[in-house]
């Protein structure tokens, strides 16, 4: 059993992320069922007691996140 967000879907297998940011492909013929949900890494919720700038400042630090990769 794997759990990661699907990245991408094609004829030969599926592509994973987990958390920390690492992917792995896994090759069609190694899969024996597979489910996915709409499901965010982000918890529920943690962004409502926040106030806009740290908000503004989260999202910034993760674009940047993105860009060095």
């Amino acid at each position: 059993l794997v759990e990661g967000f699907l990245v991408k879907q094609g004829a030969n297998g599926v592509t994973l992320r987990f958390m920390g940011g690492t992917d792995a492909f896994f090759p069609k013929k190694e899969i024996r069922n597979a489910d996915f949900t709409e499901r965010s890494f982000m918890i529920e919720g943690l962004l409502d007691n926040l106030p806009d700038n740290q908000v503004s400042d989260l999202f910034t630090y993760i674009r940047s996140l993105k860009e060095t990769k």
